[in-house]
């Protein structure tokens, strides 16, 4: 069974994180989106608790014509409990106007929404030296994942090591992409999901690999490094890519095809990509940085949301928020249980026992009463989630 985090740990850690980013960056303080929901109103009684109410600063953005008036009511809450400072705007004039000329699309309009709530926490940041702290956890974070399938292995200084023996900490090889250099970088993470769907092979000269479609590839265009959707390169004949000596080398014959199996992804920053084979020479590709970029720290970052709703509880959030489903709100009616198909409290714990525990689908199954259907599908959510990208290269010229 998923095993307990000691929470008054987690809170300590959690202050003492926010604190100390806050403080090496020289910030006055720290904003975030307060939303009514319980993730941001955890993450903001976490930043008082580590600042003090006077170096934080809480963004309402609801779009009046998405928003249930119950979350504007919820947030201010918040503002009051904490004594913050606060501002609010409605989004939705600014959706509109971005929508102007555009088409109808469901998916992509709430994803514009995201980003529009991102662009105005950065505003906020910029005028008045914040650091701008997300809201995501743990189980959110978990449904993005991009991966290599189960016979691709990692180059490191022993020599090649399978993924699903690569650990946390360990040493592998990176390409900076601004430099050409090759670098050690340390593993931050190594996650494994069953994945029953498309894969992209790509074969050529020294050139091996099984992915899946979103995952980004780092290739040579123009005389730099960039990186492109696997499914992507599914258009061209060829692409350039680099071998593990940090040299081009021609790709070619890149082609979907079905797969069923476990599918690994390590986590390798500062340049999220590392050297990797299949069955013969090594290329570098790219890695799945997880965690939403539209912010600089993720305090809660690693908790799941059960974990998130008992330890907003422990500190004082109003019960109607800590209890309140969770939703994007994106659109009207956005629920993200019934996206999911199953409640939170069964999502962590098949997280936990999957991610955490390296438990097998039948295990967790057994262990926690899951059908195996509705376990597949959770699973496979995660494996096909969408990721997030890195801010755009810089073409060095000097």
């Amino acid at each position: 069974m998923p095993a307990r985090i000691d929470l008054d740990e987690a809170r300590r850690k959690m202050v003492e994180f926010i604190r100390l980013k806050v403080d090496e960056a020289g910030a006055e303080g720290a904003v975030l989106g307060i939303s009514g929901g319980v993730d941001s109103a955890l993450t903001a009684y976490l930043a008082v608790e580590a600042l003090g109410n006077r170096r934080v600063l809480g963004v309402m953005m609801p779009d009046g014509r998405v928003t249930p008036k119950g979350d504007v009511d919820d947030a201010m809450e918040v503002v009051r409990e904490l004594g913050i400072k606060s501002s609010t705007v409605d989004i939705g004039p600014l959706h509109a106007s971005f929508m102007k000329g555009l088409g109808r699309n469901r998916l992509a309009e709430g994803n514009l929404r995201a980003r529009i709530r991102m662009a105005l926490l950065y505003y906020h940041a910029n005028a008045s030296n914040r650091l701008v702290l997300g809201t995501g956890d743990r189980s959110e974070l978990l449904l993005g994942y991009f991966c290599y399938d189960e016979d691709t292995a990692a180059l490191t200084p022993e020599g090649e090591v399978p993924l699903d023996q690569l650990r946390r900490g360990a040493d592998v090889f990176s390409l900076d992409p601004l430099t050409g250099g090759v670098r050690r970088s340390a593993v931050r993470e190594v996650y494994s999901f069953p994945y029953d769907g498309p894969m992209v092979s790509f074969t050529g000269k020294g050139t091996d690999l099984l992915v899946t479609p979103n995952h980004r590839m780092l290739v040579r265009e123009g005389g730099r490094s960039v990186y492109r959707q696997a499914s992507e390169l599914l258009e061209r004949r060829e692409f350039v890519t680099f071998s593990a000596a940090a040299t081009a080398v021609l790709a070619r014959g890149a082609e979907a095809q079905g797969y069923h199996g476990r599918v690994w992804c390590p986590d390798v920053p500062p340049f999220h990509n590392l050297a990797v084979s299949r069955s013969g020479g090594a290329v570098f590709c790219g890695n799945t940085k997880y965690g939403d970029g539209g912010a600089d720290l993720l305090p809660i970052g690693d908790l799941y949301k059960t974990e998130v709703r008992e330890l907003a509880g422990a500190m004082g959030v109003g019960r109607r928020i800590v209890a309140k489903k969770s939703s994007p709100r994106l659109w009207r009616g956005q629920k993200a249980e019934e996206e999911i198909g199953l409640a939170y409290e069964d999502v962590d714990r098949v997280l936990q026992m999957y991610a955490d525990q390296k438990a097998g689908v039948d295990e967790i199954a057994s262990a926690l009463g899951v059908g195996r259907g509705r376990l597949e599908a959770l699973l496979a959510k995660v494996a096909s989630g969408e990721h997030k990208r890195r801010p755009p290269e810089v073409c060095r010229l000097r």
